[in-house]
């Protein structure tokens, strides 16, 4: 009986000093919209885990609703008002739309990242 066995080699060592160390783990990464697969050993694996934890957890999950800020009683209320205001500023009232008698609005993703980016630009001015 003959077995196949597959042996995975650290990506960044490899590159770094063209030796084939054994990897363990395999990272996917994405990046405006390219998708990467690293091998790593477990040091160089907890090395990029330790460089890209701040903003991995700053994150949310693909797909998921972004919560505005709640500074204050009312304050999310203020907030999509101000989106929609925006938006209509912007000749973008058709991504945002009445959900039904009483239940509010449902915005779409890109302009909620939008309007959060434009209020982060207005707070470094």
């Amino acid at each position: 009986m003959k077995a196949l066995q597959v042996i995975v080699f650290d990506d960044v060592e490899f590159k770094r000093t063209g030796q084939r160390v054994e990897a363990t783990q395999t990272a996917v990464l994405g990046w405006k919209g390219e998708w990467r697969e690293i091998d790593l050993t477990d040091e160089n694996y907890k090395l990029l885990f330790e460089q890209i934890k701040r903003f991995f957890y700053a994150g949310h999950q693909a797909g998921e609703d972004i919560a505005p800020p709640r500074s204050h009683p009312g304050g999310s209320y203020s907030y999509f008002k101000n989106m929609r205001d925006w938006a209509d500023q912007q000749g973008r009232s058709s991504e945002y739309r009445l959900k039904g008698k009483g239940s509010g609005y449902s915005y779409d993703r890109k302009l909620r990242h939008d309007y959060a980016a434009h209020l982060s630009a207005l707070a470094k001015k």
